[in-house]
């Protein structure tokens, strides 16, 4: 009877701290020593409770090639040095070949996406296809975007990259998403 009383005081201190599980998996899932084999901090199962967060995988590369491109800092990237090999790399190369519109044709808050592929040895597959474009704006400057994008991956294609990682990629679709966030553009163009 002891040991029932016991377990209670400890299952009530628990609740009112806020111990539960369910607020004990708000904090992204890591597996322990404990855990066991078949512990995964990339997936949550029905028996993690309602507050489990996966891990994210890879540190924000997911396996869909989809990248953010903002506009604020394109001309500080740095392209990898050597042959592409990685989609970290890839990413890094196309946020160095990223040459926005010139602020005085920039439009403030300005949002793209394009679709493309490249070919196993870099090159690539046609041009960009946009894919959205901020609803708000013209097709002027859906244009100037788009061509910009274009200029910038033509500049710097053929990728150089290593058999394997062109084998793996080649023929995907890549997105790339364009945010206009520059700070200039905002003071200096009113939003229509």
């Amino acid at each position: 009877m002891a040991t029932f009383i016991a377990c209670l005081v400890v299952l009530a201190s628990a609740i009112a701290l806020g111990l539960t599980p369910a607020a004990a998996q708000i904090d992204p899932r890591t597996c322990g020593v404990l855990d066991g084999p078949g512990c995964n901090p990339n997936q949550c199962s029905i028996l993690d409770g309602p507050g489990c967060q996966a891990q994210a995988q890879g540190g924000g590369v997911g396996e869909n090639l989809q990248l953010t491109l903002g506009t604020r800092a394109a001309g500080d990237a740095k392209k990898p040095a050597g042959d592409l090999n990685t989609l970290r790399d890839l990413f890094a190369a196309l946020l160095a070949c990223w040459l926005p519109p010139a602020v005085e044709n920039a439009y403030p808050g300005m949002q793209m996406s394009m679709r493309f592929s490249l070919t196993r040895d870099g090159k690539l597959i046609g041009n960009p296809r946009v894919t959205f474009a901020s609803r708000e704006v013209s097709q002027k400057t859906r244009d100037l975007y788009r061509d910009a994008f274009t200029q910038s991956l033509q500049g710097c294609a053929p990728f150089a990259i290593t058999r394997s990682f062109g084998g793996a990629i080649a023929g995907r679709p890549i997105v790339v998403r364009v945010i206009e966030n520059r700070d200039d553009v905002a003071k200096t163009k009113p939003r229509v």
